[in-house]
Parts: structure tokens; C-alpha cells; sequence
């Protein structure tokens, strides 16, 4: 149930960069079975996510079900892909706000009403390694980087299909000096410290329980459960100044 999420964390980024596949990554990393079929993803077909949709995160037990008994505190927002023509800052303003109803598409997303209030305690921008020095639209993800910045919402960058640059790395989950070069080059580049940039690695086309990739997924969420703590607090800080 949406009044017992604790972190909203959107999801953000090109077209096919493994948003949704993310987050069947880390269903499948708290779970006993790999779980490709909780979010649609597009794999390598390119973008399928047409729509605004939020995904509590349960682990799934061996039967392929649900646990609905023991959810956790993150609540993931898959968003559609990120082009040279759509999203406006306002409208990506109002999805970082929590201004959008689960189900809002690309035309109802025009509607000015607010249809939701639960604003993204967090924010995940993706981009696959292997275009961070040549895609177009690097320079607009940076710049919807710097304004959730503007706006105090911790922003990670998430360099996705890591292993298809370095496929060593799906195998150990270690990040080796030639993967930490990346990453000091994408913090210069979105102007994040280091520990923001995070490289993964999905589940896409692994059948059974991988150690390495369970690592990956989950060094991300546990990056983003700290940073979002102190951004809870700094809010809970401001309401209590106003009453005092």
C-alpha cells in the first residue's frame, strides 16, 4: 500500500538503459527465484515502458508468488525514455514532486493537475556505460541531473550494462581500476561525488541466482537507503523549524 512506502525512488533516463530491468533485478536479489516478469522490460529491443508506474518491492518465493507479508521501504517509479524532444522541466519537475497518478502516459502527462502526492525521495538516472562519451543525450540527462540537485533530492547515476564494456565485472562484482576511471569520469561530467555514480549490472539474460549481480543491484539500493536517510531527516528538520 502506497501510505506505507518509506522511499520513493524514480527511475529516470534513455531509452533501453535497463530501468525496468533494474527493477526485476532487485526483486530478484531479495528473493529465491529470478523474478524477469515483475516490471516490463524491453531487454535489447529498446524502450517498452509507455507509462508512469510504481512497483513496491517484495521478495517472490520459490513458487513464483508475491510475498506480500514482507515488503520493503523502497517503492520504485519506472519512468518512460528519455529522447532529445520529450519531457519538459516542468513535467519532470512534477514527476520528481510526486505530481503524477501510476498510469499517467505521455499524453495525460500535459494535464497541469496534480494527481498524486507522494514526492521521490531519490533519484536514479540511467545511462549505459558504454554510451556515456557518445550519446546526445548525455548533456540533457546532465542537465535534469543538476536540477534535482537545485532541488535537494539525491540523485545517483547508475551506469547500466556494465558488463558489455567490462564483462568481467557481472562475474565478480568488483569494480576494478578500469571501471573506476568511469566512474570519476561520469561524476565530472553530472558533477556528483563519486560514491553518487554507480555501475550495475541486470539480470536480463541470467536464469538462475547469480552472487556477483545480487551484489551489484543491491550495493546501489543500500547507497541510496543511507543518502535518502539524511535527506528524510533534513526535511523532517525543516517541518519541526516551522513549528518552533
Amino acid at each position: 500500500k502506497e501510505d506505507n512506502v518509506l522511499i520513493n525512488v524514480l527511475l529516470f533516463g534513455l531509452a533501453g538503459s535497463g530501468k525496468s530491468s533494474f527493477i526485476n533485478s532487485c526483486a530478484t536479489a531479495i528473493s529465491d527465484v529470478v523474478c524477469q516478469g515483475f516490471a516490463k522490460a524491453g531487454g535489447t529491443q529498446g524502450n517498452v515502458t509507455t507509462e508512469f508506474k510504481g512497483y513496491r518491492l517484495v521478495p517472490f518465493t520459490t513458487a513464483g508468488k508475491c510475498n506480500t507479508n514482507h515488503p520493503t521501504c523502497v517503492c520504485f517509479w519506472d519512468t518512460w525514455g528519455l529522447d532529445q524532444v520529450n519531457y519538459s522541466k516542468d513535467e519532470f519537475v512534477r514527476a520528481l514532486k510526486g505530481e503524477l497518478a501510476d498510469g499517467t502516459n505521455m499524453v495525460t502527462l500535459r494535464s497541469k493537475k496534480p494527481l498524486r502526492n507522494a514526492p521521490m525521495h531519490c533519484i536514479f538516472f540511467f545511462l549505459p556505460l558504454v554510451e556515456l562519451y557518445i550519446n546526445k543525450c548525455t548533456q540533457r540527462l546532465a542537465e535534469f541531473v543538476t536540477l534535482a540537485t537545485q532541488l535537494d533530492v539525491p540523485a545517483f547515476v547508475i551506469l547500466s550494462l556494465a558488463d558489455r564494456v567490462l564483462p568481467d565485472f557481472a562475474k565478480t562484482g568488483v569494480i576494478s581500476p578500469e571501471l573506476s576511471k568511469h566512474v570519476k569520469a561520469a561524476a565530472l561530467q553530472f558533477n556528483l561525488p563519486e560514491v553518487q555514480i554507480v555501475p550495475v549490472v541486470n539480470y536480463a539474460n541470467t536464469p538462475t541466482k547469480d552472487h556477483a549481480i545480487d551484489k551489484i543491484v543491491l550495493r546501489a539500493l543500500e547507497r541510496a537507503v543511507k543518502l535518502v536517510q539524511g535527506f528524510v531527516a533534513r526535511q523532517q528538520q525543516s517541518v519541526d523549524d516551522l513549528y518552533t
